[in-house]
């Protein structure tokens, strides 16, 4: 056998044997060194669930058997994960859970969905901040929420440590880029009048240091190159319009029909359902010329009838399928080719894909492939 390839295998299993006795020793309530046979290794699926039925879910696909299981957290934690679920992040061993209707975001171990702390929103009369997304930069998580505010969470103690008006309605999606926080104020809850701006937030000192005007109602906002894309629906009878902003300025728009949009390796993929033909739209753009030409990223395969959000990671993108926005959903898993990897049932109304592999997983896939 070549030295190289045993030198490393006899690396891979110092390696592993490190993390196991780490594991078997830590006390520490916060480390994710729970038993492997108890590890998520695989996609963690946040499902809104139906408005009003208490039902949001988080799914969990399995890499090592390609199983679902559709409600993992309610498995795990023996109770429902709530009213509502919108976004959900990973910060070092910790999974934030966004639950707009339960006032709340839950705190998981990332590796195990055990639930560490309930983080509740509300204000000072005990009424729920509805929250909505959630973001992270240097030790901090930033929560929109749609009462006007962004909370401000400490990641090493879990408590909002401050509160800041973004001076627009209804704030919803956020993304730090270039150190600072752009928040979109959609007015979502003033329909017809919608809110047209964009606040952005100062991180050193948490306060805002400007709005920015772009067009009506601002859903959601995604960083990428130091820069952030705001995506912009109207009273959505007509065009969407993705905005770039590069510091205080705006820089590009681009209008077209589009639900949901992830910048990856210099390209914008973007997804759209047309509802008075049913045509289903999964396209790119150049991530640096939004006017440039458009491409068709793949075909929809047969059984997708409602995309609804995408995430992109690990050279995969990931789209999720409404259906009928009341009973399951799916996920369908492409290359960056086009190409249908692999696709699954989710709970109802999946929103957001994240993908977990433990490390013990990942060294155990170096010693069996290299």
């Amino acid at each position: 056998m070549n030295k190289n390839l045993v030198e490393f295998k006899s690396f891979l299993m110092l390696l592993f044997a490190i993390i196991f006795i780490a594991s078997c020793n830590s006390d520490n309530g916060n480390d994710d060194s729970e038993n492997d046979a108890t590890q998520v290794n695989g996609l963690y699926v946040l499902c809104e669930g139906v408005y009003g039925q208490n039902n949001s879910a988080l799914s969990v696909f399995s890499f090592t058997d390609s199983t679902l299981a559709s409600d993992y957290f309610s498995v795990v934690n023996k109770t429902g994960l709530g009213e509502t679920a919108n976004d959900m992040l990973v910060v070092d061993n910790d999974l934030y859970v966004v639950v707009s209707g339960s006032a709340s975001i839950m705190v998981l171990n990332k590796n195990t969905a055990e639930l560490r702390k309930i983080i509740s929103i509300i204000d000072t009369n005990g009424v729920n901040r509805q929250p909505r997304h959630i973001a992270y930069y240097n030790g901090y998580v930033y929560v929109s929420c749609f009462d006007g505010n962004v909370l401000k969470i400490s990641t090493k103690t879990k408590e909002i440590v401050s509160v800041l008006s973004t001076g627009g309605r209804n704030p919803e999606g956020l993304a730090v880029a270039a150190g600072k926080l752009y928040v979109a104020n959609s007015g979502g809850l003033s329909y017809p009048n919608y809110d047209n701006t964009v606040s952005v937030i100062n991180l050193l000192n948490f306060t805002v240091d400007t709005l920015l005007t772009v067009y009506s109602n601002p859903q959601l906002v995604k960083a990428y190159n130091n820069k952030a894309y705001v995506l912009s629906q109207g009273d959505y009878s007509s065009t969407s319009v993705l905005t770039v902003i590069d510091d205080l300025n705006i820089k590009e728009t681009f209008k077209t029909y589009m639900t949901d949009f992830e910048p990856y390796n210099g390209k914008i993929y973007y997804i759209y359902k047309s509802y008075t033909d049913n045509k289903i739209t999964l396209n790119t753009i150049s991530a640096t010329s939004l006017n440039g030409s458009m491409a068709t990223f793949t075909a929809a395969p047969t059984d997708m009838v409602s995309p609804y959000h995408i995430n992109a990671m690990d050279g995969v993108i990931y789209i999720t399928d409404a259906k009928d926005y009341a009973t399951s959903g799916s996920v369908f898993a492409f290359n960056t080719s086009g190409e249908l990897l692999y696709s699954f049932q989710t709970a109802v109304n999946p929103n957001k894909v994240i993908k977990n592999v433990p490390a013990i997983a990942k060294i155990q896939y170096l010693m069996a492939n290299y």
